[in-house]
């Protein structure tokens, strides 16, 4: 009787070649993540011509410039129209859930992050309440709040705005990533 071997060498070879695919010792940083990024906010950013998004506007309409890469300090726009000078990401993505809530006069988007994202989170927001401090959450590149930090936050977050059903829509899908 013949034994077929053409499984075990199939894997063996998918192994070898995950293998050698981690290999190669560039340090190339890695591309940001889709969907959200939360960054400390170093200041404001006049200069920018940032717009307000208004009221049926289509996110797409202020222009989506996309995450930045996690290392870079960036300036970015609010959609009511702030800008602001961000510091290095310290979540950049790990998105586990977005779920969007309505509420009698706006939209509540409640985010659960991974356990790594968390624990990034404790970190700045723990950071960023000790000194008063504001962070901003990102998706797509847009800036969605700056709140200042109050206490320490984890793994769930929540976020608000006097959007449209529809905006809050592509917000939620935008942080899904």
């Amino acid at each position: 009787m013949r034994r077929r071997t053409t499984a075990p060498a199939v894997v063996g070879l998918l192994v070898a070649s995950l293998a050698l695919t981690g290999c190669g010792g560039d340090d190339e940083a890695a591309p940001p993540a889709d969907g959200l990024q939360v960054r400390p906010v170093l200041g404001g950013a006049d200069g920018l011509g940032c717009t307000a998004l208004g009221d049926e506007q289509s996110l797409a309409d202020l222009g989506l410039p996309g995450n930045a890469p996690a290392e870079d300090e960036v300036e970015a726009c609010a959609l009511d129209g702030v800008g602001y000078r961000l510091g290095r990401a310290a979540v950049d993505g790990g998105v586990v859930s977005v779920e969007l809530r309505a509420s009698a006069d706006d939209y509540l988007i409640e985010i659960v992050l991974d356990d790594q994202a968390a624990a990034a989170m404790e970190d700045l927001t723990s950071d960023a309440a000790s000194s008063d401090s504001q962070i901003a959450l990102l998706a797509d590149g847009l800036v969605l709040n700056a709140p200042m930090v109050a206490g320490v936050v984890g793994g769930s977050l929540q976020v608000s705005g006097p959007w449209s059903g529809s905006q809050a829509e592509e917000i939620a899908a935008l942080l899904r990533g």
